[in-house]
């Protein structure tokens, strides 16, 4: 459906939230800051896990958890980079802004490295 088609006040409709029930309100009002910290800390989890099920968000992956084809990836494209990536103009930038200032032949291998680590989607 083009965005013309969009009508406002439906959206509007899908996306309000019901009114809390008077207790949760109250818990809400009694609680802490670090409380409601803790528990907002505890939903962020629980949506990003539901979001990684329903692939909706690629799982993520501590760094203990990394397979050797993503950390050799990882060594790899650090090594192809550091040149320009440790001057002090770049050390703060992403890689891919640093991947517009390489070569385009070391970028293009880069690309190809990160798919075959499992870091970027495939082609």
């Amino acid at each position: 459906m083009p965005d013309n088609d969009l009508r406002a006040e439906q959206v509007a409709k899908l996306t309000t939230s019901p009114p809390l029930p008077a207790e949760v309100t109250d818990a809400i009002l009694d609680s802490t800051d670090a409380e409601r910290e803790a528990a907002a800390g505890l939903l962020l989890e629980r949506t990003r896990a539901f979001l990684e099920q329903t692939g909706v968000l690629r799982p993520t992956v501590g760094a203990l958890e990394l397979s050797y084809r993503t950390a050799t990836a990882i060594c790899a494209t650090l090594g192809t980079v550091q040149g320009v990536w440790s001057q002090p103009a770049f050390q703060d930038r992403p890689l891919g802004d640093v991947l517009k200032v390489v070569g385009p032949r070391e970028a293009d291998w880069v690309i190809g490295v990160l798919r075959w680590g499992g870091l970027l989607p495939p082609e």
